[in-house]
């Protein structure tokens, strides 16, 4: 479960400012300090983020964890997640529907606004997103779109779609894994190298410069959610290590840092002038077998593999480790995942069961 640390403002207060960036800042640990925000009205949140160089942010590229906290706020998806009661709700796409089971049909919103006048965003600019990932054999193709057969537009705002055979999970695999579009215009002018760094996006932000482990981000004035973004400008600050991160915080250089480290946070947790957030996060440790590679190897028999599931101390390593700061799951998910369950079989930490696997197998 990654946290974040706020500083300064009041508990509203920052609340308020950050929602506008809370798509950029994903869930997990943070710790926020900003007295200056609610002092001077100041409309820009400095943010230091984990990791180092941003990569891409263009999402027909495999981009880096850090880069996708940019890429969150310079685009929309056509769908989002509503993580507390599990549905998926319409964003850009207004709406899907299926006229037969191989036909899905995309409406997208009227009056989106592609940033820096590129225009108004239509259903040609998804076609040619997804089609640039097919040409391309993306990463987005063995998750996203592998069951779409054929493509056409109906109109400026409607897109059909047929799938190779019946394909359920579309609107929730399809939107959302490949969810963030180009603008057809702008990636053709700019070219797809330098796209990766001049990003056209409709989201509620556009890129302002990028240098190194920094990048800024300024507000788009036509965005199409009236009201928003609350912020001018968003200054991201890529810090590898959660120490220093930590540090530029308590000395007001940022607003708002992410994953912070348990051991080095507590004495800002217990600061008044700090406000701490944890959520449930999208990421997890893990351990798992190739079964299809090395046939000779001992884990191919059951026996082994739950003789290792019963010598690791996940409570350990979660209390030792993680600071306490996660969760220990016994299946192959984890909480914040559609059809995540706990009713599964738990190899609690057991040596000497573990022991007594190793020596039936021989």
């Amino acid at each position: 479960m990654p946290d974040r640390l706020i500083g300064g403002v009041s508990r509203r207060g920052i609340l308020k400012t950050a929602a506008a960036a809370a798509s950029a800042l994903l869930a997990g640990p943070a710790i926020t300090r900003a007295p200056a925000l609610a002092q001077s009205a100041r409309r820009d949140l400095r943010i230091g983020v984990f990791g180092g160089d941003f990569g891409t942010f263009s999402p027909v590229q495999r981009y880096y964890a850090e880069g996708g906290l940019i890429v969150c706020n310079i685009f929309d998806g056509l769908a989002r997640i509503d993580y507390k009661n599990r549905k998926i709700l319409p964003w850009l796409a207004e709406g899907w529907s299926q006229s037969d089971p191989l036909t899905w049909r995309i409406k997208l919103r009227e009056g989106i606004k592609w940033h820096r006048g590129y225009g108004e965003m239509t259903a040609s600019d998804i076609l040619y997103t997804w089609q640039y990932h097919l040409d391309s054999k993306s990463f987005q193709v063995g998750t996203a779109l592998f069951p779409i057969d054929t493509m056409k537009t109906d109109g400026n705002y409607v897109l059909e779609v047929k799938t190779r055979q019946p394909f359920g999970p579309f609107p929730g695999v399809t939107i959302g894994y490949a969810g963030f579009i180009l603008s057809e215009k702008a990636h053709k002018e700019i070219g797809p190298k330098e796209y990766g760094q001049k990003a056209i996006g409709q989201g509620p932000f556009m890129i302002e410069s990028v240098k190194g482990n920094e990048a800024v981000l300024v507000r788009h004035p036509d965005y199409w959610r009236p009201g928003f973004p609350k912020l001018d400008r968003l200054l991201y600050r890529a810090i590898p290590d959660s120490s220093v991160r930590l540090q530029s915080l308590m000395r007001g250089e940022l607003d708002f840092v992410t994953h912070p480290d348990p051991k080095d946070s507590g004495e800002a947790r217990k600061n008044a002038h700090y406000t701490f957030h944890s959520t449930p996060g999208w990421s997890w440790a893990f351990q798992q077998f190739n079964m299809a590679a090395h046939p000779d190897l001992p884990y191919h028999n059951k026996l082994v593999r739950q003789a290792i599931s019963y010598a690791i101390d996940r409570e350990g390593l979660a209390k030792n480790l993680m600071g306490g700061k996660t969760r220990v799951v016994h299946s192959i998910c984890f909480p914040t995942q559609f059809g995540c369950t706990d009713d599964v079989k738990r190899y609690e930490y057991d040596v000497a069961k573990a022991k007594a696997l190793m020596v039936d197998d021989g």
